[in-house]
C-alpha cells in the first residue's frame, strides 16, 4: 500500500534513519545554488546586518528603545570543536560479523547578531551564522555476508555551514509579518531507535492580520530533512501553505475557514540482514474546511456545531475525502441535556470507496451529584464495493461516585445492543485510520477480528510517514485477532500513537445482535490504608442469533481484570491479573510494576520503573505457549554549579517464550559553562540480542566552544 495524508495534523518530522550511515553518512551539505530567491534574499539581509555589527550598542528594553536607523542590541560568537563517533557490530548465527565505524571532526565559527531597524516595533531581528570544516574517517570490515562482500575504508574533508535568521515586522501593528530561515545538524541520543543524526533546513514567511471582523493568518513554509540511522536513510521535502480566516459575531457565533496546500516528497532506504527496501513517495494535497459554532444561550452550554471539509490528494496514492458533521447540544437544566448528531464521511481511493453515514440522539442526566446516566439511540451505515454493513442499536450507561468514611468509590455499568446486518458481494471490508499506541513490552491488539495481515499499513499520526513491518514493528496473530508491537531498533518511538489501515474478512448475508456489556468498580482508600486503590473491570461481547458460531469474522469474548495500586510517598506499586477468553483464543496475564521519582538533594532527581509481564496462552498448537518479560529503567538528572547539567537514562528488557530478545542500553548527556568556555558531551551504548543475532551500537559526541 502507499502513503496517505491525514491533513488534520501537520507533519513535524520524516522517517529518521540512514543506509549504513557508518559507511555513507555525508558531511553537512553546502547550500544548494538553486534553493530559491527567497532563501538567497534572507541570507543577503542577514549578512548585511552582520556587517553593521560594528556599530553595536548595549541591550535595552524594546519598549524604551530609542529610534535608530539600525541598532545592534545583541552581539556575540563562538569558536568550537566537535568530535562524533559512531560504531555498530552485527553478529549472526553461523559466525558472520560486521563492524562499522565513523569518526568525524569539526571546526567551526558561529556569529550571532540581534537588534532592530528604526524601532523594535518596526523590525526586530535575530541571526546566527556558522561556517567550518569537517573531516571523516570511515572503516568497515566483515561485510562478506551483508553488503555484497565489499569492504572499504575512506576519509574525506568537506565544508559545513549553518544559519538561523528571524525577522519580525510591525509586531504590534494590526498587520505583522515574520520571516525565518534555519539550518542545523544534531545527534539523536535516544535509546532503542535506529536514528542517530538529523539534518534539517527550513525557511518560510508568516503574515498576520489581527483586526476584526476577519482576523487571518497566512503561512508559507518549506522543510527539508536528511535523517540518518544505523540501518536507514531518509531525505524528505515538505512544502506547506496554510491560510486561516476567523469571524466572530458577538458571543453567539464563531466561524473559521481553513485551507492547506501541501507538497511532500520522500526518498527512503533501509537495509539490514533481514530487510532491504527502497521507496519513493510523492504526495500533493488540497484541504479546505469550514467550522462554525452557533451558541444558543448566554452561558454557551447549548450550541450547534458544524464541520464541512473537502480533501483531495494526488501522487503516490490518490484520495478524495468529503466530510460533513453536525452536532446539536441542548442544556435544558443544570443536570439534564440532550444531543443530536449527524455525519457523513466518504473516502474515495483509486480502486475502492467507503461511504459512512451516522445518526445518533441521546440524553445525559445527573442525580444528586452521585449518579450519572446516559441513553442514546444510534445507527451507522457503511457502504463499500457494492456491499453494506449496518449497525442500528441503543446504548445505556450508569456511573456512580460516592465519598465514604474510608475513601472514594466509583462504579459504572454500560450496555450496547446493535443489530448488525451485512449484505453484498465483497469478501473484505476496509478499516481506515485506527489510532493505536505502541510500546516494546506487549502487543496491542487491533479492534476488528479476521484482519488480513498482508493489508496492514502503519503510518505516523500525520498519515505521511510509512513504517515497515520487520523494521519498525511486528505483527502477531492470536485466534482471529491481530496484535502489533514496535521493534526496539526501528523508527517508532516508545509510546508513540500511530494510524493503522487494514482490511478484514467480510461475510455477506449475515445478521446478528451484538451485545456488549462493561462493568467497572474502583475504591480509593483515604483513611487507614491511605494510598491503596483496588479495582475490577469486566467486559463481555456476544453475537446473539449468529447463524454460524465458527465464523472467523465474528468476535465474541469475555475479559475481566482485577488489580490494586498502592502509592506511598514517591513510590507507586501496581499489580494486575487479566483473563481473556474469546471464540478463537484465550490467555491469562499477570503484570507487576513499581515506579517512582525522588529528589536526592543538591538538585539531583531520580526516577525509575521496573516490572514483569507473564502471559500464559491457552491456545492449542503453540510450541512455547507463554511469554515472560522482565523490564526496568532508570533516569537521573541534576545541575552542575554554577551553570551546568547532566542527564542519564538506562533501560533493559528480557523476553522469553514465543519470542527471545534482550535489550540493554544507557544514554547520557552533560553540559557545563565556565566563564566563556562551554563543554557538552553525550553518549549512547546499547545491545540487542534477538534469537540468534546480536547487535552492539555506540554513539559518542564531544563539543567544546569558546564565546567571544
Amino acid at each position: 500500500m502507499t502513503p496517505r495524508f491525514n491533513p488534520t495534523r501537520r507533519p513535524e518530522r520524516g522517517v529518521l534513519g540512514g543506509l549504513h550511515p557508518l559507511m555513507t553518512v555525508p558531511p553537512r551539505p553546502s547550500p544548494a545554488a538553486g534553493a530559491g530567491l527567497v532563501r538567497l534574499g534572507l541570507l543577503i539581509i542577514g549578512f548585511m546586518l552582520g556587517m553593521a555589527a560594528a556599530h553595536g550598542q548595549t541591550r535595552r528594553s524594546s519598549l524604551d528603545a530609542p529610534i535608530a536607523p539600525l541598532r545592534i542590541t545583541e552581539r556575540g560568537g563562538e569558536l568550537g570543536l566537535r568530535f562524533d563517533y559512531l560504531s555498530e557490530t552485527q553478529r549472526r548465527d553461523g559466525g558472520d560479523e560486521v563492524e562499522l565505524s565513523n569518526r568525524a571532526f569539526q571546526e567551526y565559527l558561529i556569529q550571532r547578531i540581534g537588534g532592530y531597524v528604526y524601532h523594535p516595533r518596526f523590525l526586530e531581528f535575530r541571526s546566527r551564522f556558522e561556517i567550518g570544516m569537517m573531516q571523516q574517517f570511515i572503516e568497515n570490515s566483515g561485510l562478506g555476508g551483508f553488503a555484497g562482500g565489499v569492504e572499504e575504508s575512506s576519509r574525506s574533508n568537506s565544508f559545513i555551514g549553518g544559519y538561523d535568521l528571524y525577522l519580525h515586522f510591525l509586531k504590534e501593528h494590526p498587520f505583522s509579518a515574520m520571516v525565518f530561515a534555519g539550518r542545523d545538524r544534531r545527534p539523536v541520543l535516544q535509546l532503542f531507535t535506529d536514528r542517530q543524526i538529523v539534518e534539517s533546513e527550513r525557511y518560510g514567511v508568516v503574515f498576520n492580520w489581527k483586526k476584526d471582523p476577519f482576523p487571518m493568518d497566512l503561512a508559507l513554509t518549506r522543510t527539508k530533512l536528511r535523517e540518518f540511522g544505523f540501518d536507514s536513510h531518509s531525505e524528505s521535502d515538505n512544502t506547506l501553505l496554510d491560510y486561516v480566516v476567523r469571524h466572530r459575531l458577538g458571543r453567539r457565533m464563531e466561524t473559521e475557514l481553513r485551507y492547506r496546500l501541501q507538497d511532500y516528497q520522500q526518498s527512503f532506504t533501509a537495509e539490514n540482514p533481514l530487510i532491504t527496501i527502497e521507496r519513493e513517495t510523492e504526495l500533493q494535497s488540497h484541504d479546505l474546511s469550514l467550522l462554525n459554532t452557533i451558541y444558543l444561550n448566554e452561558d454557551r452550554t447549548s450550541y450547534l456545531s458544524s464541520i464541512l471539509r473537502y480533501f483531495t490528494q494526488t501522487g503516490s496514492q490518490e484520495l478524495a475525502t468529503m466530510q460533513w458533521h453536525e452536532r446539536l447540544n441542548l442544556r435544558h437544566t443544570p443536570n439534564f441535556s440532550t444531543y443530536y448528531l449527524a455525519s457523513l464521511l466518504e473516502n474515495e481511493f483509486s480502486r475502492t470507496s467507503v461511504l459512512t453515514r451516522r445518526l445518533e440522539a441521546g440524553l445525559d442526566h445527573r442525580l444528586y451529584r452521585s449518579l450519572d446516566s446516559h441513553l442514546d439511540i444510534h445507527g451507522r451505515w457503511i457502504e463499500f464495493d457494492e456491499s453494506e454493513e449496518t449497525e442500528i442499536g441503543v446504548t445505556g450507561r450508569l456511573g456512580y461516585r460516592k465519598q465514604t468514611p474510608w475513601g472514594y468509590l466509583t462504579a459504572g455499568y454500560g450496555r450496547t445492543l446493535d443489530r448488525v446486518t451485512r449484505t453484498g458481494l465483497s469478501d473484505r471490508r476496509p478499516v481506515i485510520d485506527e489510532a493505536v499506541t505502541l510500546d516494546d513490552v506487549a502487543f496491542t491488539f487491533l479492534s476488528q477480528p479476521a484482519i488480513i495481515a498482508s493489508s496492514v499499513q502503519v503510518t505516523d499520526a500525520t498519515g505521511v510517514i510509512i513504517y515497515l513491518e520487520g523494521f519498525d514493528y511486528e505483527l502477531e496473530e492470536r485466534g482471529n485477532r491481530l496484535g502489533i508491537r514496535r521493534l526496539a531498533t526501528g523508527n517508532i518511538d516508545d509510546g508513540e500513537t500511530v494510524l493503522v489501515d487494514y482490511s478484514v474478512e467480510f461475510t455477506s448475508d449475515l445478521e446478528y445482535l451484538a451485545d456488549h456489556q462493561i462493568f467497572h468498580v474502583r475504591y480509593d482508600f483515604e483513611r487507614f490504608l491511605e494510598g491503596l486503590a483496588v479495582y475490577y473491570r469486566w467486559q463481555d461481547l456476544t453475537a446473539r442469533d449468529a447463524p454460524r458460531v465458527d465464523d472467523f469474522s465474528i468476535l465474541e469474548y469475555t475479559d475481566w481484570l482485577a488489580g490494586l495500586q498502592y502509592r506511598w510517598r514517591w513510590l507507586t506499586w501496581s499489580e494486575e491479573f487479566e483473563r481473556y477468553e474469546s471464540n478463537f483464543s484465550s490467555y491469562d496475564q499477570l503484570r507487576s510494576q513499581i515506579e517512582g521519582h525522588h529528589p536526592l538533594g543538591r538538585g539531583i532527581r531520580l526516577g525509575w520503573h521496573a516490572g514483569t509481564l507473564l502471559i500464559d496462552y491457552r491456545d492449542e498448537g503453540l510450541d512455547n505457549p507463554y511469554t515472560n518479560v522482565v523490564y526496568g529503567g532508570l533516569t537521573l538528572d541534576g545541575r552542575i554549579r554554577p551553570s551546568g547539567f547532566w542527564q542519564i537514562e538506562a533501560r533493559a528488557r528480557k523476553e522469553s517464550g514465543l519470542s527471545d530478545e534482550m535489550l540493554v542500553g544507557i544514554a547520557g548527556k552533560v553540559g557545563m559553562i565556565w566563564r566563556k568556555l562551554k563543554l557538552e558531551a553525550g553518549a549512547r551504548v546499547e545491545q540487542r540480542q534477538r534469537f540468534e543475532s546480536e547487535r552492539d551500537r555506540m554513539q559518542v559526541f564531544l563539543q567544546v566552544t569558546r564565546e567571544f
